[in-house]
């Protein structure tokens, strides 16, 4: 504890102060900030997030700063492909990037491709941002999380019997009942099994595998199969792609388990982002201002910022998970 003199500080008024005055220069850096990026007037940026997302993101920031706004939406791979293409040819066109959190974004930064965000500029980055999400080896920050869950037909599942566990879908009573994206299709999957792995053991890996009658590329045709009946519950769910197939009339739910992990969306800044001030205006709007609660505005997504919405039991992937996707795959059967 600091000594209390006359005339002096205490240390934790003395810390008080610093907060104050960290604060004030973070305020003062993000108005010179954003008169920066209205100078510049215009922002391009890719997305993997739904086009009515993006969308909105857009709106808000374009409302806010009165800046023009272009987006691309594309498919993780689409986009990886199109950006990489275009800086080899020294042609930048997006000034920053909302992509999942897959090994693109390292190979990004070990390239030299964009500037990893604690040397960016972006006022009072990371401050208070929970440390686990904060992904200095990439460069980047975690600003969406889409937790995985089990999706499963109404028709076909009783409200007595929906499964909230991965643990409950290796019992005899799933049977015949469960449809798998195939775990071989994406490394994203190796990693969410890797979590049910190390948490729950192989025996409920080798039981699902035993339980489930085919199997399918992607999310997208696991639920239209889902939906016309073709299984009783689907897994891995994505919660958007079920809850965007139930708006349309299909017999679909959806169930969070407590213990999951899933898909994670970073922000990228451009190295030779064309509008640089917007770029790093465009980061710290998705981490820290209206653009987090935009970017998390579905049901079935989680804010790693405030933590609402997210999973009590929610994972990060281990680092070794790749490392191990002979023996994951083993397990489901699909070796």
């Amino acid at each position: 504890a600091g000594r209390v003199v006359a005339g002096e500080e205490t240390d934790d008024e003395a810390a008080d102060d610093s907060d104050g005055a960290d604060e004030g220069a973070a305020d003062a850096g993000l108005e010179e900030l954003v008169a920066a990026a209205q100078e510049e007037g215009s922002l391009v940026w890719y997305s993997v997030p739904a086009e009515e997302i993006a969308q909105s993101i857009s709106d808000g920031f374009s409302d806010e700063y009165g800046i023009d706004v272009e987006f691309q939406r594309l498919a993780s791979r689409d986009l990886s492909q199109r950006y990489a293409a275009e800086v080899d040819a020294g042609d930048t066109v997006a000034d920053a990037l909302f992509v999942s959190n897959t090994p693109f974004v390292s190979e990004a930064m070990g390239n030299g491709w964009t500037t990893p965000l604690a040397d960016a500029g972006i006022p009072g980055y990371p401050g208070d941002y929970p440390a686990e999400f904060v992904l200095d080896d990439r460069g980047t920050t975690i600003a969406s999380i889409e937790p995985s869950g089990i999706a499963y037909n109404t028709d076909q599942v009783g409200e007595d019997e929906v499964p909230t566990d991965w643990a409950e879908l290796a019992g005899p009573e799933w049977e015949g009942r469960i449809l798998l994206t195939d775990p071989a299709a994406s490394p994203a999957y190796v990693d969410f099994w890797s979590v049910v792995l190390d948490a729950q053991g192989p025996e409920v890996l080798e039981g699902i595998a035993a339980n489930t009658i085919r199997t399918y590329p992607s999310g997208v045709p696991t639920t239209e199969a889902l939906a016309a009946g073709e299984g009783a519950v689907a897994i891995p769910g994505v919660g958007s792609i079920v809850a965007g197939a139930a708006e349309r009339g299909a017999p679909v739910a959806y169930s969070q388990p407590d213990l999951t992990t899933g898909p994670e969306l970073v922000v990228l800044v451009s190295a030779d982002a064309p509008h640089p001030n917007a770029a790093r205006l465009f980061a710290w709007y998705l981490l820290f201002g209206e653009g987090e609660a935009l970017a998390n505005a579905l049901p079935t997504t989680a804010s790693p910022l405030t933590g609402e919405d997210l999973p009590p039991e929610y994972t990060r992937v281990s680092p070794d998970a790749q490392q191990r996707a002979d023996e994951i795959l083993g397990l489901l059967g699909a070796g």
